[in-house]
Parts: structure tokens; sequence; C-alpha cells
């Protein structure tokens, strides 16, 4: 199924790497990648970048859009990184007056859900 939006295609890109780069960086096993025409918005979509990883703590999922914040506080030298990434990413959504959502489920996974 197409999705037609009037985007700005570099940045777009850059949200579809930043999130796939982390579901890749985090999983355990398989990651999802779903569209599906935005309810709200018949002009719009929702992109869901779904992984099988450890999950993320409750107590800092409202933190992780923040620059520089990295829930992995060991700064992994296996997992590069500067903790920008999902800031990027908000900040190109916001630019397209859409929205990102994250659900987490420690030793489940993680799923980011972008409206645009």
């Amino acid at each position: 199924q197409k999705f037609l939006i009037k985007a700005d295609r570099k940045k777009i890109e850059t949200v579809l790497k930043n999130l796939i780069d982390n579901a890749l960086k985090y999983s355990t096993g398989n990651i999802k990648i779903i569209s599906e025409k935005n309810p709200d918005n018949s002009s719009g979509f929702i992109l869901k970048v779904i992984d099988s990883g450890a999950g993320i703590p409750d107590n800092e999922v409202k933190y992780i859009f923040e620059p520089f914040y990295r829930v992995d506080k060991s700064r992994n030298k296996s997992i590069a990184g500067y903790g920008l990434g999902l800031n990027i990413v908000k900040k190109i959504i916001e630019a397209h007056n859409g929205t990102i959502e994250v659900k987490s489920e420690k030793d489940k996974g993680t799923e980011f859900r972008v409206r645009i």
C-alpha cells in the first residue's frame, strides 16, 4: 500500500535510519517495520518500528528523547552512539507536524510509533 505525504525526504530518511538502527542495536531477535494509513488523517500515515529487545525501563522512557540521554549507563563501547538519535528523530517528526510515541516492556521489546 502506498502513502503519499508532503515531507522532507532526507529528514524522513534520517528518522527511519535512526529508528531502525536503534532497533537493530538493542534487539535480541527480529524487528518489524509496519506502515499503515492514519485513521485520524486521510493524508497521513503511521509508521511502527518494533523490536524484541530488552525494553526500556518504565522510569527512563520519559527521558529517551532528551539530548545525550542513553539508557545504557555503562556506555558500552560495543553499542556506538552519543544519545542524540532519538532527540533528532523527535525534532524532525514535530517539524512535520507529527508525533512520536514509545511503548516498551521489559524483556519483551520496544515499539516506536510515528504519526505524520
